[in-house]
């Protein structure tokens, strides 16, 4: 997918003029199981090309995604209902805002991460590392994405890449709820199947 220029795409999910913010679009598709296998009679195909993509999360930005996928679950009537969708969504989005758009957001530095504590460098966080399977063409759209930035002079990896798109989804979500959004309470586990409010 082409990178489309940020003149047309607003900083964050923002709406603009009152108009609904982009939604990537989501084809109808064939009953599929957790490993993305469409189910039917006799044998399973492969519902769709997936690719298994490691990110390397900030705890706090990881808490604060699963508050804001809750809170979009509930309140946002483009919003997908499953997390892993609601993060191919926000990576889609990211996508459409262009490298201008992605370079005029106004979003936290991230933290320096480690793999475990270092009392040498006590400012470092412990990360978390997750794997995604994440669409293969949507994977490609990104890569090209994070290309077109390099090419701007902005030097991210993919993780770092996927933590500023949802750190905008995520700024988006607080300021429709006109306040920060508080983290999940501990121990809390995100639907297994979840349904959007409404429906």
């Amino acid at each position: 997918m082409a990178v489309e220029s940020a003149r047309r795409q607003a900083p964050l999910w923002i709406r603009d003029r009152g108009s609904a913010c982009p939604k990537p679009i989501f084809g109808t598709r064939p009953p599929a199981n957790a490993h993305g296998w469409v189910l039917g009679k006799g044998e399973s195909v492969t519902a769709e090309s997936r690719e298994s993509i490691g990110a390397w999360w900030d705890p706090e930005v990881w808490q604060r995604a699963r508050a804001a996928y809750m809170y979009d679950l509930r309140h946002h009537p483009d919003a997908p209902a499953g997390f892993i969708q609601w993060l191919h969504w926000v990576i889609e989005l990211h996508i459409r805002r262009g490298v201008r758009g992605r370079g005029l957001l106004e979003l936290p530095s991230r933290r320096e991460l480690s793999g475990k504590p270092d009392a040498d460098h006590p400012k470092k966080v412990v990360g978390l590392s997750r794997h995604h399977p994440l669409r293969a063409d949507l994977v490609a759209d990104m890569d090209a994405a994070i290309e077109a930035d390099e090419r701007a002079k902005r030097f991210l990896t993919r993780s770092a890449w996927i933590q500023q798109a949802v750190q905008a989804a995520i700024a988006d979500a607080d300021a429709r709820a006109g306040r920060r959004l508080p983290k999940l309470p501990a121990g809390t586990r995100l639907p297994n199947q979840p349904r959007k409010s409404g429906r």
